[in-house]
């Protein structure tokens, strides 16, 4: 079965791709009439990422869509890099697809102009198509307090790309240091490492701190965050970054282990794809701490 599309939103494309660059070497994507959208997590379930974006401003189909499009790529910046070869207008695409149990499965994408054509390879999604259903998402984002998980709220702050550079410019002198933290208080916020702290925020949103409140995590996660300005909501167990200029989701769980213990600073899809593909992933359902 061929979909047609009649005009594609190239940069916009790129854009959403980029969003998921730094969390897999593979993309996963799904796209229906009103939304295409990608919501992954690492299989060790201490990171999540949920993006969407209206359909209609990324590909106007020569059809309404009827059914939901399943696409996989493999290595997000080839296909970036790809669809940078398309600089003019009048760009258009075919999405080759198997029908499953009511869902298309693409096996290849095909961009073209006038003066070029390019075959994006898509993996069979039924291979291991990585989402995350509504109630896993529900419980991701909740800033509830949950007596299983030991989750409290502390506080919501903002911070723009400045402040994220600041940050980063911080955590990145000892190399050999793995974690930093947030110090809260109650009215300003810290990021705080073993040399340096720094202000980053001094409007809160209201909490009844009394004593300075400490929420650890692993600095190799801040990759996750594209350069846009955020709100971000702190609990006990993990922070919900909400992105205040796209639909974009991150949720990060805070560090439980030893603070001095020996830590692997590579992220998870630095390791062997192949390997984890014919393992599976694991069902986040069963983790602990929260269950994203």
């Amino acid at each position: 079965m061929e979909i047609k599309i009649k005009e594609i939103n190239v940069n916009l494309f790129k854009d959403f791709l980029s969003k998921l660059v730094t969390f897999d070497k593979y993309v996963f994507i799904k796209t229906d009439k009103d939304y295409t959208a990608s919501q992954v997590h690492f299989p060790n379930g201490d990171a999540a990422k949920i993006i969407s974006i209206k359909t209609e401003d990324l590909f106007k189909f020569s059809k309404p869509l009827d059914k939901t499009i399943k696409l996989v790529f493999f290595n997000a910046k080839s296909i970036i890099q790809a669809l940078s070869f398309f600089t003019a207008d009048n760009i258009v695409g075919v999405i080759e697809c198997n029908e499953v149990k009511g869902e298309l499965n693409a096996f290849r994408f095909t961009v073209k102009n006038d003066q070029e054509k390019f075959d994006l390879f898509c993996l069979d999604p039924k291979f291991s198509f990585v989402d995350m259903d509504d109630s896993k998402i529900d419980a991701a984002l909740s800033l509830e307090e949950d007596s299983e998980t030991e989750q409290k709220y502390i506080c919501s702050f903002d911070v723009d790309i400045e402040i994220l550079k600041k940050i980063n410019s911080r955590i990145s002198l000892n190399r050999d240091e793995s974690r930093f933290s947030f110090k809260v208080t109650k009215d300003k916020i810290f990021v705080i490492t073993k040399n340096n702290e720094i202000l980053i925020s001094s409007e809160l949103s209201e909490n009844d701190i009394v004593d300075p409140v400490y929420v650890t995590f692993y600095k190799k996660y801040l990759t996750l965050l594209d350069k846009e300005n955020y709100r971000i909501h702190l609990c006990t167990n993990k922070m919900v970054v909400e992105s205040k200029v796209s639909s974009t989701q991150i949720v990060v769980v805070s560090c439980q282990e030893d603070v001095n213990a020996e830590v692997d600073d590579t992220l998870p899809f630095e390791e062997d794809q192949q390997t984890q593909l014919e393992n599976g992933f694991d069902d986040i359902t069963s983790l602990e701490l929260p269950k994203i």
